[in-house]
């Protein structure tokens, strides 16, 4: 009897390891999900507010690839994906970007909201594409949000955190190859 119940409780335990390596991480995607084959990084999270209304992020660009061979150590910026509250689908949000308050233009596309199948209950992403920004133009500038509809107006409101209490967010390819 106590055999069984050992073993039960190692099986049980079991399928618990492998439910949660089964579980599915942001980015939703097959990707690259490796920060060494990038030369982009996110400076600010929690976000910074550069102009009222507006919350922003910011981009570095490292100087050297830990992965120097590496085609992603090159790649383009075309998309961002941020983890977001699922109670924000379908607040509308405007994105700009730039190196200052008062440089700050409109990005070439607005954000848009996806529920994807994989991600857990209460989450969704808030996706931005078209950045057309590359290892020369993306140091140091902020990529910017601001709510014009709905009750999500500030990051704290729209990001689902991460184990480090931190927005999350994936920075993509325009092939989405690298990330």
């Amino acid at each position: 009897m106590r055999r069984a119940s050992a073993f039960l409780a190692l099986l049980a335990g079991l399928v618990g390891l492998a439910s949660a390596q089964n579980a599915p991480s942001f980015p939703f995607c097959q990707c690259v999900r490796s920060t060494s084959t990038s030369r982009y990084e996110v400076v600010d999270t929690p976000a910074v507010s550069l102009k009222p209304g507006y919350w922003c992020v910011q981009l570095k660009v490292k100087e050297t690839c830990d992965k120097p061979k590496s085609p992603c150590c090159q790649a383009d910026l075309y998309k961002i994906e941020l983890l977001a509250q699922a109670g924000c689908v379908g607040s509308r949000m405007t994105a700009s970007y730039g190196y200052s308050a008062s440089s700050l233009v409109e990005v070439p596309s607005v954000p848009t909201w996806e529920t994807p199948d994989a991600a857990p209950e209460g989450a969704a992403v808030l996706k931005l594409v078209r950045l057309g920004l590359n290892v020369s133009s993306a140091d140091g500038i902020y990529i910017c949000y601001k709510a014009l509809s709905g009750s999500c107006r500030k990051a704290e409101q729209v990001c689902l955190p991460g184990p480090d209490g931190r927005c999350q967010l994936s920075l993509f390819s325009s092939d989405s190859s690298c990330w």
